[in-house]
């Protein structure tokens, strides 16, 4: 792994494969990742689930309730900023993305078919996320047996989307004590990488 962080191709494999377990492996650091949005000349940031990956295209892609406030802020801005930091490997990886949100589309309907019954819960809330409530057990009741026990759990559904980010630029930096390695890819140079000062 040392080695890989001396050469770009291998950098870029290296780190595109970090993602790619990310997905699967709920113990990753980077299967949190921190998303970042602007509107109206505010920026907002939370932690998302790191879903799907496809370094062919390349993009990322996460889940999100539909009523949650980044779908009106990736809506008037798709631009969107990605951070992700591996504390163990030391590895910080910045990504600018361009988001697309799918809505009762077929690209969403596959990812609810992914979801098991306990992740299609997430999205059994009547209430909206970010809502104001005068007790924190409200927040909690919010999910719980209020819709009763015979709810269709397709009803969910409707409050299901799909975040998807195709990749403009990536770039990581690897701290260690031989020396600090920084650099950039971007989709207009091709993905090849050159290198930064760290």
């Amino acid at each position: 792994m040392y080695e890989s962080w001396n050469d770009l191709p291998q950098a870029y494999h290296q780190v595109w494969s970090l993602l790619e377990r990310a997905t699967a492996d709920p113990k990753s650091p980077f299967r949190t990742i921190i998303l970042a949005s602007t509107c109206t000349n505010d920026v907002f940031s939370r932690i998302v689930i790191l879903r799907k990956v496809d370094r062919s295209v390349p993009i990322m892609i996460c889940h999100t309730d539909a009523r949650s406030g980044k779908m009106k802020q990736i809506k008037e801005s798709p631009k969107v900023a990605i951070l992700c930091w591996d504390p163990r490997k030391q590895l910080q990886v910045r990504i600018q993305a361009n988001a697309t949100v799918h809505y009762k589309d077929e690209f969403a309907d596959q990812e609810w078919q992914r979801l098991g019954e306990g992740s299609k819960k997430n999205y059994s809330s009547q209430m909206t996320p970010g809502q104001y409530v005068e007790t924190f057990q409200e927040g909690i009741d919010a999910y719980r047996l209020v819709h009763g026990t015979d709810v269709d759990p397709r009803l969910w559904k409707a409050h299901f989307a799909v975040i998807s980010m195709e990749l403009q630029s990536l770039e990581w930096l690897w701290l260690d004590r031989s020396g600090h390695r920084r650099a950039m890819y971007t989709k207009e140079g091709g993905w090849e990488g050159r290198w930064m000062v760290p």
